[in-house]
């Protein structure tokens, strides 16, 4: 079945991407004057037209937006992952200039930028709550998604277990600078039977209170979330290797360079792919910009019944290309840190959709992650080496629509990457990353049956 997206610009209807989806998801494009969706097949054709009062109707019937809608159900939504996820969507002004394009939704009580988010406009997160409004979901949304993250890198942080490397930059651990900062974990290194920390190195991140105010701290201004990951790269460690103590104990320090590690831990160290430890999130370590704990402590703020609390985990290209097992482990211990006792933050897995400067190789890397098989496989979210098997291997289980929640059950949302495949290009900006308004909404529309199942906790 087509969808054709309409858009409303300043020359009066103009017609937007032309995709070809499932019925479910038009059904959810239906009754949105900014976006609205109709069907040409044989038996139905036509255009949308407006009336002088700026309704629009589709052969003859009129396509309302939602109006004081009913709500039945109440969720709590944290958003944990990248740029688009956050929301960095354009689009053009009369004159051509491409301006910040900002979701409301009135049904739902949201205004961009959302909590946690200070810069973030265009997030199909925010558009997807729109949808749900219609199924009488009411949606607390937290975005706590940071543009240009890594789920290994960033969210649960990892050791490189080769050790360091010459004349290279490190980001370095940094102190609380006041109130509502919580200072930066640095980088991780294993020599010598011991994980090392990087305590001088490089600035990359900070957050100060909830302000989307600047606050200017030695002439530098920090923000509650600046929006992105920025990675300083003036201080590198020496062009040959320093000497580690060769039997290290937790305190040792040693210079390297503009670097300086000192000894956190002592003790062997798992290798999951490749050189690299995903931290556990017991260890030393996890959580490097403490935005994992900043996005749970927010969702814990809302007084709900707990098994109505959810975290919706989605990113894409600042890991394409990982090893499927570095994912899927990052994946699992983020899923267990939200999901564990007292919290009980139900996580939600999905995928976001396909950059273009990408390949389908890096890609079906996540995929599998997440689905077992890469972009043409049948999906089997418990397969061998899937994060399912992970979690479920460690004593959880995947909800099954329908049946009664308990305290901890993990549920697959939507892959953008499945949904849309590689064919992307009329979705995305210039750059082949970031959505467009009609590509965003395509996503919101994507995601919407499977989080509108999952709120609901039913099958249909």
């Amino acid at each position: 079945m087509t969808i054709r997206i309409i858009r409303r610009g300043s020359l009066g209807l103009e017609p937007g991407v032309i995709r070809t989806f499932s019925s479910s998801v038009e059904a959810a494009l239906i009754a949105d004057k900014e976006a609205v969706a109709h069907t040409e097949t044989e038996s139905l054709a036509g255009p949308v037209v407006a009336d002088a009062a700026g309704n629009l109707f589709a052969n003859g019937k009129q396509l309302s937006p939602v109006s004081g809608a009913s709500f039945t159900v109440k969720a709590v939504l944290g958003i944990a992952g990248q740029s688009n996820e956050a929301g960095s969507t354009l689009a053009p002004d009369s004159l051509g200039t491409l301006q910040r394009y900002t979701v409301s939704v009135p049904e739902q009580g949201l205004v961009e930028p959302v909590k946690l988010q200070t810069a973030g406009t265009g997030s199909m997160f925010t558009e997807v709550t729109r949808l749900l409004a219609r199924d009488g979901v009411k949606v607390d949304l937290h975005n706590g998604a940071i543009g240009g993250s890594s789920f290994y890198m960033d969210w649960t942080g990892f050791v490189y277990m080769a050790g360091r490397a010459n004349s290279t930059p490190y980001r370095g651990k940094r102190a609380s600078l006041g109130t509502g900062d919580p200072g930066t974990r640095g980088d991780l290194i294993f020599v010598n039977g011991a994980v090392w920390e990087a305590t001088t190195g490089n600035k990359h991140l900070a957050f100060w209170g909830d302000s989307s105010n600047p606050v200017t701290v030695n002439g530098v201004q920090y923000f509650s979330d600046p929006g992105v990951i920025v990675k300083e790269t003036n201080l590198v460690t020496a062009s040959s290797p320093p000497t580690f103590q060769a039997s290290p104990t937790v305190g040792d320090v040693t210079v390297d360079g503009g670097i300086t590690w000192t000894c956190i831990s002592v003790g062997a160290k798992i290798t999951d792919a490749g050189s690299v430890h995903v931290n556990r999130r017991t260890e030393i370590g996890f959580d490097p910009y403490f935005i994992t704990k900043r996005l749970l402590d927010s969702l814990m703020s809302v007084q709900i019944n707990k098994t109505k609390r959810f975290v919706y985990f989605q990113n894409g290209q600042s890991d394409a290309g990982v090893a499927t097992n570095i994912y899927a482990v990052a994946l699992r211990e983020l899923g267990q840190y939200f999901g564990q006792a007292p919290y009980y933050v139900q996580p939600i897995y999905g995928l976001s959709i396909f950059n273009t400067s990408s390949n389908q190789a890096n890609w079906d890397l996540l995929e599998t992650a997440i689905s077992g098989g890469g972009l043409g496989t049948t999906p089997n979210y418990t397969a061998v080496g899937t994060v399912g098997e992970k979690i479920n291997s460690a004593g959880y289980h995947k909800h099954v629509l329908g049946t009664a929640v308990t305290d901890f059950g993990w549920y697959v949302g939507q892959s953008l990457y499945r949904a849309f495949g590689m064919s992307t290009a009329s979705m995305l900006q210039a750059d082949g990353t970031h959505t467009t308004p009609d590509g965003m909404k395509l996503c919101a529309a994507a995601l919407y049956p499977e989080l509108s199942k999952i709120f609901r906790n039913s099958a249909t």
